[in-house]
């Protein structure tokens, strides 16, 4: 919000409130903008939607880095449960629906504990999965190993090196879990973006006082928008104007529609409290009777 008259200036924002008069400035606004003085000899564009750009672009960096993460973790789990029945395979690993050895390697499904645990920050099921491993698997593989500990004393620091290589195993699990679900919600979240982006906002250019002078609206129209394999946000870009310019009989609007057609009329100027808005696939005049010129 500017709480003065802008003359001579730029002005670039997301919404923008100008409190004076505007006075042969540009102004550039992604949603609107709202001018509670006048308006004079000045350009105004609207619909940029920079902010849900640079968001989107923002979501693909993390997406992508989140994937890296993963891809790398990955290929550690895969060696990681590989050594566990190779090197361990005589030590009884079985533990309900989550440890689970098999001859390619020792399958761990944390799902049946999440379930259990039920709605949790991330930190609090970390801290969760940590108690998990003290508690149960600590507790319980022991009891199952029984016989294979007492069989030779130089087991014992054996089976106590497989808990701790366990636990740390588990916990690497744990982030791979995170980062699969961080990436499904980056996906959910692009393409709400995506279909925010692909739909028209009620675009429009508010003046309290006199719009007057040469003066030209311009509302954006976003179509197509997609993000690329090459990380560009590419997209269709259609702008609809009107010019408020002198004529040989006084003033007119000059207007272009969507699709590129040409309008002109004659008005009476200046204009006295309305606004310009995006309707349909045509920038028009509305006076604060509502009245369309």
């Amino acid at each position: 919000m500017l709480e003065r008259n802008v003359a001579h200036a730029m002005v670039r924002a997301r919404h923008i409130v100008i409190l004076g008069n505007v006075l042969e400035s540009e102004v550039h606004s992604d949603l609107g903008v709202d001018i509670r003085g006048g308006l004079t000899n000045t350009n105004t564009s609207l619909g940029y939607r920079t902010g849900e750009i640079h968001t989107l672009k923002h979501l693909r960096v993390e997406f992508q880095s989140a994937f890296k993460e993963l891809s790398e973790i990955e290929v550690r789990l895969g060696a990681a449960a590989r050594k566990f029945v190779r090197d361990y395979h005589q030590v009884d690993l079985k533990l309900g629906n989550i440890l689970n050895p098999t001859p390619k390697g020792l399958e761990i499904d944390l799902s049946s504990f999440y379930k259990a645990l039920g709605e949790r920050t991330p930190v609090e099921t970390d801290k969760a999965l940590l108690e998990f491993y003290l508690r149960v698997v600590v507790g319980m593989l022991p009891r199952a190993n029984k016989h294979y500990i007492s069989q030779n004393p130089s087991r014992h620091k054996i089976f106590l090196k497989v808990i701790e290589e366990l636990r740390n195993h588990l916990m690497v699990v744990r982030r791979a879990d995170s980062l699969r679900a961080s990436l499904g919600t980056l996906e959910e979240t692009k393409i709400e973006m995506l279909d925010k982006l692909n739909k028209p906002l009620p675009l429009s250019l508010k003046v309290s006082g006199e719009f007057a002078g040469d003066c030209r609206v311009r509302a954006l129209h976003l179509s197509n928008v997609q993000d690329s394999a090459s990380g560009v946000v590419e997209m269709d870009e259609t702008w609809a104007e009107v010019k408020h310019q002198p004529s040989s009989t006084g003033w007119e609007l000059e207007s272009w529609n969507l699709t590129g057609k040409k309008t002109t009329e004659s008005v009476v100027s200046p204009f006295l409290k309305g606004r310009f808005e995006l309707k349909g696939d045509s920038v028009c005049w509305i006076p604060s009777t509502h009245t369309v010129l």
